[in-house]
């Protein structure tokens, strides 16, 4: 991505965070503080003009340029530097003074060095070091703005003793000298900091030993490779970006919270943007109304979710319903049932109004605003025998503080739970590390038993007296954590939100609510009665709401398992122990914050940075990396995470793509092809030993006019081709699942289902899942069908990880339809095509008559077998999901 402006920071005081924001044409990005102090429109040029001379420099001598004002430098000093002063060549201890380039040296003597008696004397404040420093030589500046005050720069050792900081400005803008994060001035005790530059000539050699060299090796690879993360890291934060490690508490809630805020904002923006009018329907005061909504409305209407309806013949009053059953009842659409929740509607209890209404979703930003207060309380992780905080923000390993109060567990090698499948050896080892440490990071691939391990895991650590705390960005992954750790024979209270009141689920029994449904209060009532005396009526009334919030209160603290997604923990007035969290590739680095208040000595989070990222609506906050999550983050600072390994699900033929390609070859297969081949299904399979083909379609994509998305009549006619063949040959329509990465590809596949033409299995139809890739996310199906759609423009179908979660959904058999000649554009795509054409599976012509495409010419180099783990771009960069089609979690699953 092209950065073509900057904003500076701030030259004075302290602001609350920076703003990302991308222009809407040229897709640069800004920086600009979200403070009351205005900024100088002319700065912006000013610092691109400095930035872009200081890289200039850079390139040609290796140094990092002048620092800001500074119009010129004296040539450079002579070949063998010696101190100005006492003609000292001990070049550990000497450096350059970037105002007159003479050489100083920083032994100290009795009184002061001569490098720091140079710089009082004559006012000078900008130091170069020597390229033979550790340091590589350059500037001494700011890694942020530039400025090269050496009076006013910090350092942190933890982080690098070569990334400085301003004291003035950058860090205070993120409140880092408010927290112990030893901050340590460039300048004191009237010297350079010995840590950055000697002050003893003993200390270094003046020549370099090369066995010593050589001896650490490791040690220097180590040092040049987190120079290069910070180097990341300051690059990002100028051009107004995450970065890669944050500095302190306040540089953290500084760069998530403008970006939550404007995500907040683009989802209410978005909850506006579909209004369907002229909605038919019956509403009524005291018992379920109904709306009637055509199968291609744009409003994407669940169970649980509010709507905003008003009747404008009656005048523009907005009225909050919400959807407690969705009816498939009559050709054109859906019969949406819903109960009246806020205010109520003028006549009586029996009045009720008929058509003419306008609907759309309602706005709940209460999920933002609990990751905002999470962000503002976000020092409250920060514990001086506790290394969270410091693990968070991404300091390295071996600089963060011991976590003192964590104990590690031995889990023995014949550890089983009862009610849950037995770990094979790929768990076994990745629990008995996960035990062992305070924070780990598990990847699992589609398949490979990430529910279990966690149910597993869950189990161990309540048999040795921890209480645990699961969590995830969806109420679905929550529900279904609780019922496997449930199936173990555990008590496990789900803290499900009161919005999904009418949401069905078959761990229903497990929620807060259907515990308090059978407490009776009234007993307690009546004892609290006859011993106060007479209460007034009205306190009579609260009592009941008094005595269940306590009771509520009280199961809660009496579970020693609990279940909550992210953003519903925190109405959660608790400790835990364990903390383990599951999609934690799915949410915002600052969504995991909220989970985070628990005061956990253990945290696991478990994810796939291989699949589909969090779901961003705003384009300025994707461009800054909101769209990057903190699994993916601490993997890039840390390397490869745990690894779950053994795949179960796909039949070995459709498992080997992915294993190559995304996952470097490491997936084995945990089943068989016998196991993954029912013999009573007949299908067109080119080779009926590999149930899967690419089915090659020639058809136009259309832009679908309601929204930006696209949909392909043709393929969506081979769509139901295959569906109903499935159909015919006895598979259940609850085993095949219709996937693309379009939503208009999805609308048009259902409205083409509920043609007159198709009366006939219109029932059956209902039963099949059709979604988008993202929505289909963390789901599967024994068949599917995936619709690529495009032919004109690629899209984000070259998004790796659209892919791999796109073609790892089945267990028995996949139908690729797409257009060849496209896809082959795509360097992913091109090889999947060549591995499918190299088994003779890339097929055309009529579903009965599939003729083999002969191996064609080759195109463009396909490149590499495999892909980094970031999915390429890089790990360290931002890969989000593009605008997403049909998230796979929308806010309001997410309370």
């Amino acid at each position: 991505m092209s950065h073509s402006e900057i904003d500076p920071l701030p030259e004075e005081g302290c602001h609350e965070g920076f703003l990302a924001t991308v222009p809407p044409n040229d897709g640069s990005c800004n920086v600009a503080c979200a403070g009351s102090a205005p900024m100088p429109e002319e700065q912006p040029d000013a610092l691109v003009e400095k930035m872009a001379a200081l890289q200039v420099k850079h390139d040609v001598d290796g140094s990092q340029g002048p620092s800001p004002g500074e119009s010129h430098m004296p040539e450079p000093g002579p070949l063998v530097p010696s101190c100005s002063k006492c003609n000292s060549t001990a070049i550990s201890c000497l450096a350059q003074c970037g105002d007159c380039r003479d050489w100083f040296c920083n032994i100290q003597d009795s009184r002061q060095t001569h490098l720091y008696g140079h710089f009082v004397d004559h006012g000078h404040k900008s130091l170069i070091f020597p390229k033979s420093h550790h340091s590589d030589g350059g500037i001494a500046k700011c890694s942020i703005c530039g400025r090269s005050d050496i009076f006013d720069l910090r350092f942190d050792e933890r982080i690098s003793k070569y990334h400085f900081f301003c004291f003035s400005n950058c860090l205070a803008l993120w409140d880092c000298i408010i927290h112990e994060l030893r901050w340590v001035p460039l300048v004191g005790n009237r010297c350079i900091s010995p840590v950055v530059l000697s002050t003893c000539p003993s200390e270094a050699p003046e020549l370099r030993d090369p066995v010593k060299d050589r001896r650490h090796t490791g040690s220097r690879m180590e040092s040049t490779q987190r120079a290069t993360l910070m180097d990341s890291t300051s690059a990002r934060m100028a051009q107004g970006r995450v970065p890669d490690i944050f500095l302190s508490p306040g540089h953290y809630r500084s760069v998530f919270e403008p970006l939550i805020k404007m995500e907040m904002e683009s989802a209410s923006q978005l909850s506006n943007a579909h209004v369907e009018q002229n909605v038919a329907g019956c509403l009524v005061n005291d018992r379920p109304g109904h709306i009637d909504l055509p199968h291609d409305s744009m409003l994407r209407v669940k169970v649980g979710n509010f709507l905003e309806i008003s009747h404008p013949p009656s005048g523009r009053e907005v009225y909050y319903f919400q959807v407690i059953k969705i009816v498939d009842d009559y050709p054109d659409g859906q019969t949406v049932v819903i109960v009246l929740k806020h205010g109520s509607l003028p006549g009586g209890s029996h009045s009720w109004w008929e058509g003419d209404f306008e609907v759309k979703l309602s706005d709940n930003p209460i999920h933002y605003l609990r990751i905002v207060r999470a962000l503002q309380h976000s020092a409250r992780l920060y514990k001086p025998s506790f290394g969270l905080l410091e693990y968070i923000l991404g300091y390295p390993d071996d600089v963060i503080e011991p976590w003192h109060d964590f104990q590690p567990l031995e889990m023995p090698d014949t550890f089983q739970a009862p009610g849950i499948s037995p770990p094979n050896a790929s768990q076994l080892a990745v629990m008995q590390k996960v035990v062992q440490r305070p924070f780990s990071l598990i990847q699992g691939p589609p398949g490979t038993g990430k529910t279990a391990t966690i149910a597993n895991l869950a189990y161990f650590f309540h048999s040795q007296g921890r209480s645990v705390h699961l969590s995830a960005p969806s109420n679905v992954a929550v529900s279904n954590m609780c019922g496997r750790v449930h199936a173990s024979g555990l008590d496990v209270l789900w803290m499900e939100s009161d919005s999904r009141e009418y949401v069905a689920s078959p761990h229903k029994h497990l929620t807060i609510k259907e515990k308090m449904k059978n407490l009776d209060l009234t007993p307690r009532i009546s004892l609290e009665s006859a011993r106060s005396g007479l209460y007034s009526l009205e306190h009579k009334r609260k009592r009941p709401s008094d005595l269940r919030r306590a009771r509520r209160e009280e199961i809660l603290k009496e579970a020693s398992i609990v279940g909550a997604t992210l953003s519903s923990s925190a109405a959660m007035e608790r400790e835990f122990d364990v903390l383990i969290i599951d999609e934690a590739t799915q949410c915002t680095d600052p969504e995991v914050l909220v989970a985070m208040m628990h005061g956990h000595k253990t945290i696991i989070m478990v994810g796939d940075q291989m699949q589909l990222g969090p779901v961003v609506l705003n384009a300025r906050c994707m461009a800054a990396g909101l769209n990057r999550s903190m699994f993916q983050r601490l993997v890039a600072l840390r390397g490869d995470p745990l690894r779950l390994d053994i795949q179960y699900r796909m039949h070995p033929s459709m498992a080997a793509f992915p294993a190559k390609v995304f996952y470097q070859g490491t997936l084995e297969n945990g089943v068989t092809a016998e196991q993954r081949t029912p013999a009573e299904v007949e299908f067109p399979w080119p080779d009926p030993k590999t149930p899967m083909m690419f089915w090659k379609n020639h058809g136009r994509e259309k832009p679908d006019h309601r929204d930006t998305s696209y949909y392909n009549p043709s393929e969506a006619s081979r769509v139901l081709q295959v569906l109903n063949r499935l159909l015919d040959r006895g598979v259940s329509p609850d085993e095949i699942g219709i996937i693309s990465p379009y939503n208009g590809q999805c609308r048009h596949i259902r409205s083409l289902m509920m043609q007159p033409a198709n009366y006939a299995k219109r029932q059956l139809y209902k039963r099949v899942e059709v979604a988008s890739v993202d929505a289909f996310q963390g789901s599967e199906r024994n068949y599917t069908i995936l619709s690529s759609v495009r032919t004109d423009h690629p899209g984000f179908l070259a998004d790796k990880r659209r892919l791999n979660v796109a073609i790892t959904r089945a267990r028995f058999g996949m139908v690729i339809i797409g257009n060849v000649e496209l896809l082959r554009q795509i360097p992913v795509w091109r090889r999947l095509i060549e591995h499918y054409q190299e088994q003779g599976l890339l097929v055309e012509g009529k579903l009965d008559e599939l003729r083999v495409v002969q191996r064609e010419e080759a195109g463009p180099a396909s490149g590499p077998d495999t892909l980094d783990d970031a999915g390429a771009p890089s790990s360290l960069g931002t890969t989000g999901t593009g605008a997403p089609e049909g998230a796979a979690v929308s806010p309001t699953d997410r309370d």
